[in-house]
């Protein structure tokens, strides 16, 4: 399962306004211990994957859906929006 970072800076943005009971570090211990999880990076390969998807989407979830894109992975989303896509194949 791939973690995009911008989904762990989310977590932090959360956990830091406490509207999550768990820290950044809880969250990273977890991913590093659990078997089959890979963080990747928002990177140029990545970026200029975004630039193919709509640019009404949100920015967060435009570089979550970009990330899924370039690695042709299957998306997992309760968003309505990427859900409905046709860019992007989602499950939930």
């Amino acid at each position: 399962m791939l973690v995009p970072t911008i989904i762990l800076a989310e977590i932090t943005h959360i956990a830091q306004r406490k509207k999550i009971k768990v820290t950044i570090d809880e969250v990273l211990e977890r991913v590093q211990q659990g078997d089959g999880f890979i963080i990747v990076p928002f990177d140029v390969p990545v970026l200029q994957s975004r630039l193919k998807l709509p640019e009404e989407w949100e920015i967060h979830d435009r570089i979550i859906a970009a990330t899924a894109y370039y690695y042709s992975a299957k998306l997992i989303t309760k968003d309505e929006i990427l859900r409905e896509s046709s860019e992007i194949e989602t499950i939930w």
